[in-house]
């Protein structure tokens, strides 16, 4: 065998020289590990990877029709061809289950031995959304009469119905406003918890039938004692017994020439001066019942119209010709006006039955 000696100063450095100096068992040997041992690494990846399991993606459904979940179908992954390990795969939710809407749900599956022993493992996400908009339902058109020239407090009732939640809705204007004399358009919209609407609209048109003055203050009588019944505030009972009793007393028929004109006089000045009690009364209500102001203002306007019904009664006596009463009379009824804008409806009462005197005796 021939062998070569490494010298420090030697320079030889090809290949060939170099295998030379190791003996050629030593080279043999060294070939067969490293044969052996490629095919050892191969046979234990290949095993590996044979024994492992491969999830499918993430999923993103949508909820089932009128449902707040999804059914969801997914492949449950199967060991490679070839896996001597894996005899069983679980997943957990399993395929075909119900996925609320409320969150992302991991689902991990399982590889098991024959003997129930863990192998290995995967998980993915289901996602369920809901795109489903709520329903609303509007009431039908409807049509309410009143006696408030300055309109009516309308209720209505709104149905709501979703797939996943309790819905809130808001409707403008609103159950129990006031609506004004006319049509007034009303849209109601539902939003569910994932951000889905719905609206629908519908009309209400309020009608005011043209009550004579005595009339009129008989109708406010009556939505006083409506409200009676529902007072809970201390002493508000008895302010509204008092109110109804003035009431009662400025509209006595004993008191009216006719239901616009109240009799000359004192029988006719007590019109006025029940009413200021009366709406003495009723002022103190409003804090707990704010619906009484419309009466307070119905009252007052009411008083005003009286006054403006003998102020042309008495130019249709002069035959058109303007007498300084009637211009004290329109003088009275701008000071009363003036009051009324002001709040002042006590003043405002007491200049209309001002007006109305002056031009009663013109």
């Amino acid at each position: 065998m021939e062998m070569i000696q490494l010298h420090p100063h030697n320079t030889r450095s090809d290949s060939a020289s170099l295998r030379l100096a190791i003996p050629t068992t030593v080279r043999r040997l060294l070939l067969w590990l490293a044969v052996a041992g490629a095919a050892w690494v191969s046979a234990q990846s290949q095993a590996l990877g044979q024994n492992t399991i491969i999830c499918p993606p993430d999923i993103t459904v949508t909820t089932d029709a009128g449902k707040c979940y999804a059914t969801v179908e997914f492949t449950t992954p199967t060991p490679p061809s070839g896996a001597t390990t894996i005899t069983t795969v679980e997943c957990v939710p399993a395929s075909g289950s119900q996925f609320l809407v409320i969150e992302p749900t991991p689902v991990t599956c399982t590889a098991y031995d024959v003997n129930n022993n863990y192998v290995d493992s995967c998980t993915f996400v289901v996602t369920v959304i809901d795109l489903e908009p709520p329903t609303i339902s509007c009431p039908a058109d409807s049509t309410v009469t009143t006696a408030d020239g300055t309109g009516a407090i309308v209720d209505f009732a709104v149905g709501t119905l979703d797939n996943c939640t309790t819905l809130p809705f808001t409707c403008e204007p609103s159950s129990g406003s006031l609506f004004p004399i006319g049509t007034t358009p009303v849209t109601c919209t539902a939003t569910d918890g994932a951000g889905n609407t719905a609206s629908c609209t519908f009309n209400i048109t309020v009608e005011a039938p043209v009550l004579e003055p005595r009339q009129a203050k008989i109708w406010v009588r009556e939505q006083l004692a409506s409200m009676a019944a529902e007072a809970d505030v201390p002493g508000d009972l008895e302010r509204f017994a008092a109110a109804i009793q003035y009431l009662d007393a400025a509209t006595d028929p004993a008191n009216w020439a006719d239901d616009s004109r109240p009799r000359p006089g004192t029988l006719g000045e007590s019109v006025f001066t029940n009413e200021k009690s009366a709406v003495g009364e009723m002022l103190p209500l409003v804090a707990s019942q704010p619906h009484v102001m419309r009466l307070v203002l119905r009252v007052v306007r009411v008083d005003r119209e009286i006054a403006v019904i003998a102020i042309q009664d008495a130019l249709d006596r002069t035959g058109g010709v303007v007498t300084f009463k009637i211009i004290n009379a329109v003088m009275s009824l701008i000071r009363g006006d003036i009051e009324f804008a002001c709040g002042s409806f006590g003043k405002a009462i007491d200049n209309y039955k001002m007006a109305w005197k002056s031009a009663v005796g013109a």
